[in-house]
């Protein structure tokens, strides 16, 4: 499956220094992935007063990502291991906006058509799983206690695997070398 960047026009330019959201999707599939800077969230005061806004907010278009989904929380991608955290969340930007800092550099953020709150902490274990078995061993270290536990039916395949592709690729470009396999998820 190719990755192919989305397109969105932003309502208002970045500051200097800070980079836009890199969008993905899978051709085909109904999964969809963001790679932000964790600058992209702080607040920033508009210089002619007003409330602070984070910039995130003007360049993600909230009907595709103040949804239901999974994200991982990247320290330092350079550093072997690189440090991770898998969460979900019911809105995806504003737990991120909500989220303790603790020098985490990059956010990941997958969601899928038809992707609800049940199925995003499904896939949150699920991914919690991959990330903790990728290939090579050990360049990944999770800074989590314990995932939700999946409940009732799995996350249907047909969503969860390319979550997974999509999630590998995103992982790749902020040069992580690591394969990550969704049959590791079912360990």
């Amino acid at each position: 499956m190719a990755s192919t960047p989305l397109s969105f026009s932003p309502t208002v330019p970045l500051p200097n220094g800070l980079v836009a959201p890199q969008l993905r999707h899978l051709s085909g599939a109904p999964v969809r992935a963001a790679i932000c800077d964790a600058n992209l969230l702080e607040p920033i005061a508009p210089a002619d007063g007003g409330r602070a806004v984070a910039p995130v907010r003007q360049q993600l278009d909230a009907r595709l990502w103040c949804l239901p989904g999974v994200y991982c929380l990247l320290w330092d991608p350079g550093k072997d291991p690189t440090e991770v955290y898998v969460g979900s969340s019911n809105d995806l930007v504003e737990r991120l906006l909500t989220h303790t800092r603790e020098d985490w550099t990059h956010a990941v953020l997958l969601t899928g058509h038809g992707m609800g709150r049940s199925g995003a902490e499904q896939a949150e274990a699920a991914l919690g799983r991959v990330l903790k078995a990728p290939q090579p061993c050990r360049r990944m270290e999770p800074k989590w206690e314990a995932h939700p536990s999946a409940w009732g039916a799995d996350m249907p395949w047909h969503l969860f695997e390319p979550l997974v592709v999509l999630l590998d690729l995103c992982l790749r470009e902020l040069d992580i070398a690591v394969r990550v396999d969704p049959k590791m998820a079912q360990l």
